[in-house]
């Protein structure tokens, strides 16, 4: 019986070295690569800037914000309303909360249409919102008749 704890006691002793040892190889790895190499960040595209001569085309805040929220339960609040470029196009990113749950939408900024949510990483994959931003109070929609 003594010669299979031995062998056990080897071959556990050697799974333990082999973890310490992927252990300290990857605190060397994080330790040498600066942060924002490890992250990826240089791996990601610059954010589109909207094209000025859409903006007077775009559809009103007010009515971005009565797409997003039709097949929403009542009550919702509104937090936020971001400009946000995508594939070329011209989107309104809306945040709010309804039933007490957060919820993002995309609506179309020429057409209106509400980008569908049965797939939430279209909601998830915008980049930075642009310097343009509105903002209201968190019960009140935005203004019908307010443009950009």
């Amino acid at each position: 019986m003594k010669p299979f704890f031995r062998k056990l006691h080897r071959w556990l002793g050697l799974l333990m070295a082999l973890q310490i040892v992927a252990w300290m190889a990857s605190g060397l790895y994080f330790s040498i690569f600066p942060i924002e190499v490890i992250r990826g960040e240089h791996l990601v595209k610059a954010p589109a800037a909207v094209n000025a001569s859409a903006l007077p085309e775009l559809i009103t805040p007010g009515t971005a914000w009565a797409n997003a929220v039709q097949a929403l339960p009542v009550p919702h609040d509104f937090n936020g309303l971001d400009l946000v470029n995508r594939d070329g196009e011209t989107w309104y990113r809306i945040t709010g909360s309804a039933g007490g749950k957060p919820f993002k939408r995309l609506v179309n900024g020429t057409s209106g249409r509400v980008a569908p949510t049965t797939r939430p990483i279209l909601l998830f994959t915008f980049q930075e919102p642009l310097a343009i931003r509105a903002t209201c109070s968190k019960s009140s929609p935005p203004l019908a008749n307010s443009r950009f």
